[in-house]
């Protein structure tokens, strides 16, 4: 019988002078410090754990895809609920992508959290974090679309981006686990660990006062999750996108991921109601339709 090769534990500046193999394991440990982003975005990353970790000695290695457990399925990382500050040890094989080391076929030994739940807090503090703060926030469903919903509460109003239609109905109240995050200029919540309804009512919210963009909206300065009002033509582009053109004015807002089908009046005159969620290249405004 073949006797099984044990698995070295070593240092991250150890593993990068190993050679490349598909075969031989190594043992790292470090705390984890960003998702890898390979100019799209961190979504998959987060999904299929494609991390960075740094080691005692302040190096770091990319892990480029983690499974919870050997022969395990990177898609499942997510289900571990590890965070940013969160201790690792995985195993892995020495690859490289451009001549630079990583962590292939990686799959986690163990962990341990170092990264505290948050406290649940009002939405306008979400605004005042950093970008991968951990926030946990509690509201109202005000608006829905197919990549997430809008959450108010007595102090602002925020998108919780989940990249799919929700399962949450307008009215009902909720608390949101997740990452503070921005987007198009657009404060937001992603990488949402956990959707709590809190009440399931879907008695219809009490809208603020609409700011009107409809002549002003060359002027507006976007700053965070605003109600708003806009009046103008309606132009459905060849890839599907809605936008809505205020009469006499430069810049315009662009439906996002809306539910509705707006086939029927493109071309026409509408006015909607909406909450504004980020801008696009200084020339359109993103809204989540009410």
């Amino acid at each position: 019988t073949l006797q099984q090769r044990s698995i070295e534990t070593i240092t991250v500046a150890q593993f990068n002078e190993k050679a490349e193999s598909n075969d031989v394991y190594y043992r790292l440990t470090g705390i984890i410090t960003r998702y890898h982003d390979s100019g799209y975005g961190t979504d998959t990353a987060k999904k299929k754990g494609r991390i960075y970790i740094q080691d005692e000695e302040g190096n770091e290695i990319l892990i480029y895809g983690l499974s919870p457990e050997k022969d395990g399925n990177q898609d499942d990382y997510a289900k571990l609920g590890l965070r940013i500050g969160d201790q690792v040890t995985v195993d892995c094989v020495r690859t490289s992508y451009s001549d630079t080391p990583q962590g292939g076929n990686a799959y986690l030994v163990s962990f341990v959290e170092l990264v505290p739940d948050p406290v649940e807090a009002l939405i306008s503090t979400v605004y005042k974090a950093e970008d991968e703060d951990l926030v946990k926030v509690s509201g109202t469903v005000v608006a829905l679309c197919k990549a997430g919903c809008i959450l108010e509460d007595s102090s602002a109003a925020i998108f919780v981006f989940e990249n799919k239609l929700p399962t949450v109905k307008i009215g009902n109240k909720v608390t949101v686990t997740g990452e503070r995050d921005t987007y198009n200029s657009g404060v937001q919540i992603s990488a949402v660990e956990e959707v709590t309804v809190t009440d399931d009512s879907e008695t219809a919210p009490v809208y603020p006062e609409a700011i009107d963009l409809t002549s002003t909206i060359d002027t507006y300065t976007f700053q965070e999750v605003e109600y708003v009002k806009l009046k103008g033509s309606v132009s459905i582009s060849t890839s599907g996108y809605v936008n809505i053109y205020p009469e006499g004015t430069t810049k315009y807002g662009s439906l996002y991921s809306q539910i509705e089908d707006m086939s029927s009046v493109n071309g026409g005159i509408v006015t909607v109601y909406a909450y504004v969620v980020n801008k696009f290249q200084e020339k359109a405004f993103n809204v989540v339709l009410v």
